[in-house]
């Protein structure tokens, strides 16, 4: 069953290049899908596509991997690029198709429209009309 609410989540989230997570504002971040340092439209949607398709067709971690990675080969977005800090005017060594990177694009946006999805669901459910915060370490 394909989560519904987090695939609208993320679709609806508008594209905003951004050279540090720091750049994004934290309210931003629920309308807006970032990746640290990717400054191009194109590969930033080719990004949010395939996050999208994650969601959409349940994939793992290694077939998001499997299907992005040749779209940003294609695109030259391979081993180190050098990226240009609009702030500083520093360049920077990005590694964008690093492992940890994407699996942190992977993880931390479908971790975010899948509990925007459950609050979404709890939200509007009668059943449950009160809502708890618990800190990670009381859950353990």
């Amino acid at each position: 069953m394909i989560p519904q609410k987090a695939l609208e989540y993320i679709k609806q989230k508008k594209l905003k290049p951004a050279f540090s997570y720091k750049d994004v504002w934290n309210e931003e971040h629920i309308t807006s899908f970032t990746v640290a340092k990717v400054m191009q439209i194109d590969i930033l949607k080719d990004m949010k596509d395939a996050v999208e398709k994650a969601i959409a067709n349940g994939e793992t971690l290694s077939q998001f991997k499997k299907n992005l990675l040749p779209t940003l080969y294609q695109k030259g977005w391979s081993g180190k690029q050098i990226i240009k800090d609009d702030k500083t005017g520093e360049d920077v060594e990005v590694y964008i198709d690093a492992p940890h990177r994407l699996k942190t694009i992977y993880e931390t946006n479908l971790r975010s429209a899948y509990m925007k999805g459950r609050f979404d669901r709890s939200y509007e459910s009668d059943a449950h009309p009160y809502l708890a915060t618990a800190r990670r370490s009381e859950c353990i």
